[in-house]
């Protein structure tokens, strides 16, 4: 998490939160919104 919360590019959305949660067993990362598509959508 620390990692990608450090990465800034041009080409890539950033990291806006995250969630851990033991109880159901979730995790959870947020990022910001992407307007042109996913990257599979672009592929496909």
């Amino acid at each position: 998490i620390d990692t990608l919360s450090r990465l800034n590019h041009k080409n890539l959305v950033n990291l806006l939160g995250y969630c851990i949660e033991d109880e159901p067993f979730t995790r959870m990362m947020v990022f910001e919104y992407a307007p042109n598509g996913t990257l599979f959508e672009h592929l496909h």
